[in-house]
């Protein structure tokens, strides 16, 4: 029987199926969220399902952290039913994503996870099992340092350019013809009609300039590190402790990235970056379940 991993966030789904110690199968597909009472997420869930449904065999139990998932009775009730559909001979688990993100990289009371994908948070988990969470407010009330933050202050340094008529520079080129526009007239109309997914994804544009040495690029990247070790320090605040080690995770602070080693800069030696195969975790934790 087989063990199925799955790590649902805002950019992907991606899952692993494990017999034992061995990988059977991996995949990577749609992104899917846990809010079971909206049409379109509710459609995408039966998506990326079936999607999986169709290239697994034999599941016995499902290990899944999802983004947005509602843990109230009778919201993960529904949940588990759903999947039941699919896999019915299958015991499911589902987490928040972070919580699994969590748990891939760190034991319960070992540490701070700092995660900063299209949106930005930090987690610890206790001893006891207590999930403690700073941050992850969403992009209209917070999220600072993370994918949409970054790709919004690399568009506003476009916008401080054209207004002071200066000599626009490559990084600023760049971002302009990403966005289609010449114009404060083509940034509104891309800004205000394209899903915030499109301006998050600005920010893999700003990780390349800042590496090639691009001073603008180079400072919103520090600014989001700052962002991140304000987020940082108010969980050290709230857990009483600044002894932890801190994780970083997610898009926007991976190996070798420019945050991730300006975030580093300013936490220092307690600050690593995660490299756990999120989704293979999850097959695993769901072994043990």
């Amino acid at each position: 029987m087989a063990f199925l991993g799955i790590d649902a966030g805002a950019s992907a789904t991606k899952w692993v199926l494990l017999d034992g110690n061995r990988t059977i199968a991996t995949g990577r597909t749609l992104p899917m969220d846990g809010h079971i009472y909206k049409d379109t997420s509710l459609a995408r869930i039966r998506e990326v399902l079936t999607e999986i449904a169709e290239k697994t065999d034999k599941v016995k139990g499902i290990y899944a952290g999802i983004t947005g998932l509602s843990l109230a009775e009778n919201d993960y009730a529904i949940t588990k039913t759903l999947f039941g559909e699919y896999f019915p001979s299958a015991e499911f688990t589902g987490v928040s994503d972070m919580e699994l993100a969590y748990r891939a990289h760190l034991e319960p009371g070992e540490g701070i996870l700092i995660y900063a994908g299209t949106g930005s948070i930090a987690v610890h988990i206790t001893k006891e099992n207590s999930i403690k969470r700073m941050g992850g407010w969403g992009y209209l009330l917070g999220d600072e340092g993370a994918g949409y933050w970054i790709g919004r202050e690399a568009i506003r340094s476009c916008l401080h350019a054209l207004e002071m008529g200066q000599t626009l520079s490559g990084f600023h080129a760049t971002i302009l013809e990403e966005v289609g526009a010449k114009d404060w007239v083509g940034i509104r109309n891309f800004v205000y009609s394209e899903h915030r997914s499109a301006i998050a994804s600005l920010s893999r544009l700003v990780s390349d300039a800042a590496t090639t040495g691009d001073h603008n690029a180079q400072l919103i990247l520090e600014m989001a590190a700052g962002e991140l070790n304000i987020l940082k320090g108010r969980m050290q605040h709230l857990l009483g402790s600044y002894s932890h080690t801190v994780v970083l995770a997610g898009g926007v602070l991976t190996q070798g990235s420019y945050a991730a080693a300006a975030l580093i800069k300013l936490i220092g030696t307690k600050a690593i970056v995660g490299e756990a195969d999120i989704a293979k975790k999850a097959a695993e934790l769901a072994s043990e379940a």
